[in-house]
């Protein structure tokens, strides 16, 4: 299965959002810091996704995320949702923590790296 062609869009402050399309599931790799500086752009960005069935967000590469950028995923999260979709992230040390303590981890499934494999495939 190869993705459609992947797009990257650069936000204020190096924050970077490149997507992926396989099969109905959109993969939004995210690099640098989501803080009040990035977290316009990204809820811009991010919004595009809002239309898939199945919506991974790749946080590994995210070093900082504040209560702004908490928001901006927060928002997108819920239109993922009223659109039907489903949000799975994979998380590094930091943006798993942080999702946690603002109760964010209860709207998406954390996956590791065998499930995301499968969910892009489409596989249980």
């Amino acid at each position: 299965m190869t993705p459609d062609e992947p797009t990257a869009v650069v936000a204020p402050s190096a924050t970077r959002v490149t997507v992926a399309r396989y099969s109905g599931t959109a993969v939004l790799h995210i690099q640098g810091e989501l803080d009040a500086v990035t977290a316009p752009a990204l809820r811009a960005d991010l919004a595009d996704a809002a239309g898939e069935a199945t919506v991974l967000l790749d946080l590994t590469g995210v070093g900082l995320i504040d209560s702004a950028g908490l928001g901006a995923l927060l928002g997108v999260i819920r239109g993922i949702h009223e659109h039907g979709g489903r949000v799975a992230a994979v998380t590094g040390p930091a943006t798993a923590r942080a999702l946690r303590s603002a109760g964010v981890d209860r709207l998406v499934d954390e996956l590791g790296v065998k499930e995301v494999f499968a969910s892009v495939r489409g596989r249980p």
